[in-house]
């Protein structure tokens, strides 16, 4: 899919969209700068869920229109939607669906130029027509003077008259709209297609009699996700894991290089053999290339197993399980998940990432020791760590924000930038915060180089 100009300097023109999507707004940092009116610094996101395209405003300040109206939250996206973002308008789809304005104003500019010898041919046909036997303007004379005209005739010399004037406008002006047409398809051509970015979507359920299990990871650049619900232990858990390291990531993605998985198609969904039914599903952008590949009840392929067991290696580093787990190793699992939570907790100082990270463990700790009744010696343990951990993480908060609003009211860019650095590792990515304290240091950082010139 694509967005196509339809008004400003590069009306016409095509910006291509590649999954995960593509971030709009004035600041450089963006996929799509627009330095024109009304857009805000970081103003929408235009996202791929693996199979529909969403729009999302990102609290700007004149809003997101899709169709003239204004959106709130994500709006599907569909081929021939108009968008506007600020002054800007586009249209989504893999081809424009009306003729661009440009092409419209250049042809109707063309035609003016061009209609003074046009003028001068048609005012000498016309003086031929009329000392002619078959032209309108000359009353009830004609070649048989005694014969009056008749409607039949008058029509047909009407019609004649008009095709021999219009007939040369309407030829040059259906020229100058083809060669404006082939000239933006040359512009389109020209445009050099952006590099996708590495993204990966697993999804593995396992449903039967008595349960039902669920594990999802997401990789997108060096972020992965981990999700687990597990019905029947009560198992539910999403982990982030923001900070993964290149040489884990290039791993992963040799093991995907080695397979054939971005040649294969879809498996044909079939009914379970047996008293389980299970469902894969695997979505890989990489390199330029991207396959989509779910599988029911059957066979998934050499290829498509391999970057199973690369994802499931993966996850085993973060303590995650992508199987169903019996009493005894859920105890376990917690207790790894446990001793993770203390060793961050206890080097906190050290990043503020650590606390946060911590809190996520002990969740899951406490998570696993709920589920036994009665509720093992362990599971007191964690929570009051929890509680530790999570009166260290609000307090560390506002001492960053106390910080980052003084050095603003000292105009000090230098140090608040520091500050919100801080702040960008304690908090989540995925949160509201994250966004603002990056618009600040944005903002500080922008003053302090006018400062340096200074």
């Amino acid at each position: 899919m694509d967005l196509y100009y339809l008004n400003g300097e590069k009306r016409g023109e095509r910006c291509p969209l590649t999954p995960p999507g593509i971030s709009v707004g004035r600041e450089v940092d963006n996929d799509l700068q627009l330095l024109i009116n009304g857009v805000s610094r970081y103003h929408a996101m235009i996202s791929f869920d693996g199979t529909s395209w969403f729009i999302e405003d990102l609290g700007s300040t004149n809003g997101t229109y899709v169709q003239k109206n204004k959106i709130a939250g994500k709006v599907k996206l569909e081929p021939g939607d108009e968008i506007k973002v600020g002054d800007q308008m586009f249209q989504f789809g893999d081809a424009p669906v009306r003729v661009a304005p440009a092409v419209q104003q250049a042809a109707a500019e063309t035609s003016k130029v061009d209609n003074s010898f046009l003028k001068e041919e048609s005012a000498d046909l016309a003086s031929q027509i009329r000392k002619s036997r078959y032209s309108i303007f000359s009353g009830n004379q004609n070649a048989d003077k005694g014969q009056p005209k008749t409607k039949k005739s008058r029509l047909g010399n009407l019609i004649f008259t008009l095709l021999v004037i219009t007939l040369p406008l309407v030829c040059i002006f259906g020229y100058m709209v083809i060669e404006e047409n082939n000239k933006l398809k040359e512009k389109q051509s020209r445009v050099a297609p952006q590099k996708m970015p590495f993204f990966l979507h697993y999804e593995k359920r396992i449903t039967s009699p008595d349960n039902v299990f669920r594990f999802e990871a997401k990789f997108e650049e060096n972020v992965a996700i981990f999700t687990v619900d597990d019905l029947k232990y009560g198992r539910h858990f999403v982990f982030k894991k923001g900070d993964i390291s290149p040489a884990e990531l290039e791993r992963l993605k040799e093991s995907i290089r080695k397979t054939e998985f971005m040649k294969i198609e879809n498996k044909e969904v079939n009914s379970p053999t047996g008293p389980e039914d299970k469902y894969r599903r695997l979505i890989i952008a990489l390199d330029g290339a991207f396959n989509n590949v779910a599988v029911h009840n059957t066979y998934a392929t050499t290829s498509f197993e391999d970057i199973e067991t690369a994802i499931s290696d993966l996850a085993r580093l973060y303590n995650m399980r992508t199987g169903t787990l019996t009493a005894e190793e859920m105890r376990m699992e917690a207790k790894e998940f446990f001793e993770r939570a203390q060793d961050l907790f206890a080097n906190y100082q050290a990043a503020p990432k650590n606390i946060r990270e911590s809190i996520v463990y002990y969740k899951n700790a406490k998570s696993y020791y709920e589920q036994f009744e009665p509720k093992p010696r362990e599971w007191d343990i964690c929570r009051k760590q929890l509680e530790k951990a999570e009166k260290i993480y609000k307090a560390m908060y506002k001492d960053l924000h106390f910080n980052i609003q003084k050095y603003n009211k000292l105009a000090r860019p230098k140090e608040a930038s520091q500050e919100c650095s801080k702040m960008l590792e304690l908090v989540d990515p995925d949160s509201k915060d994250y966004q603002k304290y990056r618009n600040y240091k944005i903002e500080f950082d922008r003053r302090l180089k006018l400062k340096k010139k200074k």
